[in-house]
């Protein structure tokens, strides 16, 4: 059905119609807008929003490209984002490009998915959407990956150092200067340090700087030994803490880049030593969920997963509805979550 039978149907024109189609007040009496109504009703009638996009060079939808939906970060930024959205009657359409199933976990191979990645985005493009949020799976520089568009995009939970775009991450150097000055407070000096894979990806690689900057400062040698890097997994966790524990000299606390391995290391001490509960202290990073359940409750870092998402798309909005605004860069502070698995240490 079209406005045009409608129109001849309600005997109004197609100008009446439209006003009732899109809600403008005041043009249409109440009494039409009710029998216009009823025949919409009656006949199942969905106005096309692509048409109507071309007149108004405006869909009032947006893209939203992940690199993978099932990565722990990325539905908190989709909550974000639809949180803004909700607010300004903006709709989304998403796409999802799986990347860790097709890449593994090494970022470097994404470069290899360029061609599927902007296959996506003309994808988005043909819906006429407005602009598009890019969503990473890793906080790094994706700026080589994307073509250049006619509509503006807005990088979440990863940034680009070479194309300008707007893009909102999360700061990891000021979260593992803070974790490392609590556990100074804390009279720790024999600290270990726990990351995934046996590359550092950005954000480890940027935590362990801080790590070793701190420990300089603070005139506390680097122990080689101390240093362990794994698959982030959680038996990854359990196997480092049997080692660690094995040294001659072992750590007071363990800094774990990741939950998941921190859980690993908490269930491998209940399991066997418990030297977790008096002993040796563990802290995690990223927040999740079954942190507070464990037992000690987990030490760790919450990351601004849905503040992420929703200033991202208020940035795309803004670059929408004003093409010469100024580009957004900015690292979002995260939240340390005291926990039980982090104290004193007791041979100070």
């Amino acid at each position: 059905m079209t406005i045009n039978e409608i129109s001849k149907l309600a005997g109004v024109s197609t100008a009446t119609v439209s006003y009732v189609i899109n809600n403008k007040s005041g043009c249409v009496s109440e009494e039409v807008r009710a029998r216009v109504l009823k025949i919409i009703e009656e006949n199942g009638y969905v106005p096309n929003k692509i048409a109507r996009s071309l007149r108004e060079k405006r869909s009032k939808t947006i893209g939203v490209l992940a690199e993978d939906i099932t990565h722990f970060q990325t539905p908190g930024i989709i909550a974000g984002i639809n949180s803004y959205l909700e607010q300004i009657d903006i709709h989304m359409i998403l796409n999802n490009l799986s990347l860790t199933q097709k890449a593994g976990e090494h970022t470097g191979n994404v470069l290899q998915h360029k061609k599927e990645i902007n296959d996506a985005i003309d994808i988005l493009m043909e819906a006429r959407v407005d602009g598009i949020i890019y969503i990473g799976w890793q906080d790094r520089d994706v700026g080589n990956l994307v073509k250049p568009l006619n509509v503006p995009l807005v990088y979440a939970y990863c940034f680009s150092e070479v194309d300008g775009r707007s893009w909102i991450s999360y700061d990891n150097e000021s979260s593992m200067e803070e974790i490392l000055d609590k556990v100074f407070s804390l009279k720790h000096r024999k600290i270990a340090f726990v990351s995934g894979g046996d590359e550092l990806c950005r954000p480890a690689e940027m935590r362990f700087n801080i790590y070793q900057k701190k420990l300089a400062a603070e005139g506390i040698p680097l122990r080689r030994e101390y240093i362990k890097h794994g698959d982030w997994s959680f038996n990854a966790g359990r196997q480092f803490y049997r080692e660690l524990v094995a040294l001659e000299d072992p750590p007071t606390v363990i800094l774990s880049l990741n939950d998941h391995m921190a859980g690993g290391m908490i269930k491998e001490s209940m399991d066997t030593d418990r030297r977790i509960l008096n002993e040796i202290s563990v802290v995690g990073f990223n927040g999740f969920e079954f942190a507070s359940f464990l037992s000690p409750t987990l030490a760790t870092v919450s990351l601004p997963l849905e503040q992420i998402g929703y200033e991202a798309a208020k940035q795309l909005l803004t670059e929408i509805n004003n093409k010469n605004c100024e580009h957004k860069q900015e690292f979002l502070k995260c939240q340390f979550v005291n926990g039980s698995s982090l104290k004193i240490n007791p041979f100070a």
